[in-house]
């Protein structure tokens, strides 16, 4: 599963980006613009049409074209709808 991104960094440039293998603690960010291990980022991803996910997010690994990103600050409203859409990704696809 995959949807298309907002990666913000700290002066709020907003940078088109593509969210893969989303999990509950974090997914892969393909974007041309990498931030090395450690860097806190703002994340916006779609989960469906009518649900998105804004959080905080630190960069954990960098390759290539992508980076992997752990969730942080995520509140419990968007931790549900994020399991919600977890469980029942492979229904919505």
């Amino acid at each position: 599963m995959h949807t298309e991104a907002l990666l913000f960094d700290n002066d709020w440039q907003a940078q088109s980006c593509r969210c893969t293998d989303i999990s509950r603690g974090g997914a892969c960010v393909f974007s041309t613009h990498l931030h090395r291990p450690g860097k806190l980022v703002e994340l916006w991803f779609e989960l469906s049409d009518s649900s998105s996910i804004e959080c905080e997010a630190e960069v954990v690994r960098r390759e290539r074209d992508r980076m992997g990103v752990r969730f942080i600050g995520m509140d419990l409203e968007q931790m549900r709808e994020l399991e919600w859409y977890l469980a029942n990704a492979q229904r919505l696809d």
